[in-house]
């Protein structure tokens, strides 16, 4: 069985915003050009390129639905099942994750370090879940 997998745009683009990797298709580029675009230019080769949306949500909307919200307590089942559920209903997760928990990370039981990772899909047979 092959891997559930959530459709996800990891181009250079997409690495300010987990929104743009959710949402930046093909035929989205046009619309993204148009609106949000800065190129930032360092010496001679280094662009970077960077965008401004100071309406983040309401320029979304289109794209994202929904967005639901629980707190630790609130799951009741094996956190696991959960993802698979979400995900199978076409869900993206957005996981705030503390890096003190996170066995081979520089933050293991050293330091608490709170960072996002965007869930998008999952394989059973490997027993992995897939995240930016």
């Amino acid at each position: 069985m092959n891997p559930t997998l959530l459709p996800i745009n990891t181009k250079r683009e997409t690495r300010l915003s987990f929104h743009l990797s959710m949402v930046l298709q093909h035929h989205i580029y046009p619309w993204f050009y148009e609106k949000y675009i800065n190129l930032i230019i360092h010496g001679d080769r280094d662009i970077v390129i960077d965008f401004i949306d100071n309406k983040i949500d309401a320029s979304y909307r289109e794209y994202i639905d929904e967005r639901i919200t629980y707190a630790h307590g609130d799951i009741t089942t094996d956190i696991s099942d959960y993802i698979k559920v979400s995900i199978e209903k076409w869900y993206y997760l957005y996981i705030w994750i503390d890096k003190y928990y996170l066995y081979g990370n520089e933050c293991f039981h050293s330091n608490h370090f709170v960072h996002p990772v965007l869930v998008y899909g999952y394989d059973d047979i490997d027993k992995k879940i897939y995240c930016l």
